[in-house]
C-alpha cells in the first residue's frame, strides 16, 4: 500500500469512527425527542424544544452519514460543527449545575468539543 492509499484508508477510518457517535445521539433524538427537548427546558418552549430535537436528530443523522461516506465533500462536517454549539451550549449548562451533576455536564461540554475538533480536524484533511 503506497502513502497515498495508506492516507485515504485512515481518513475513511477516521471519518466512519466519528460519524457514530452523531449517528446513534441523531436517531435517539428522533425516536425519543422528549428526552433530549428535557435538556432544553427553561431556555425554549417545550413544543419548540421537541420539534428542535427531532429535527437536529435528522440532521445528524444524514450528515453523519454522509461525513461518514465521504460525500458531498467538507460539507457534512460543517453541519455536525455547526449543530454541536447549539446543541452544547441549551444541552450541557453546566453553570447552572453543582457537585457531580456539574462535573457530568462538564465532561458532556469537554467531549462535544473534542467531537468539533475532530470532525474539524478529519474535514481539512487534504
Amino acid at each position: 500500500m503506497n502513502l497515498f492509499e495508506q492516507r485515504e484508508t485512515q481518513k475513511a477510518v477516521s471519518r466512519g469512527l466519528v460519524s457514530g457517535i452523531f449517528i446513534m445521539g441523531g436517531m435517539g433524538a428522533v425516536m425519543a425527542p422528549q428526552a433530549h427537548a428535557q435538556a432544553a427546558k427553561g431556555v425554549l418552549p417545550e413544543n419548540l424544544a421537541t420539534q428542535g430535537a427531532r429535527l437536529n436528530g435528522i440532521v445528524m443523522v444524514t450528515a453523519g452519514a454522509l461525513f461518514a461516506a465521504g460525500a458531498l465533500g467538507k460539507w457534512p462536517a460543517y453541519v455536525l460543527a455547526a449543530t454541536l454549539v447549539p446543541v452544547t451550549a441549551v444541552g450541557h449548562r453546566f453553570w447552572e449545575k453543582e457537585g457531580q451533576a456539574r462535573r457530568g455536564e462538564l465532561i458532556q461540554v469537554v467531549k462535544n468539543m473534542a467531537l468539533l475538533g475532530a470532525v474539524l480536524y478529519v474535514a481539512g484533511e487534504k
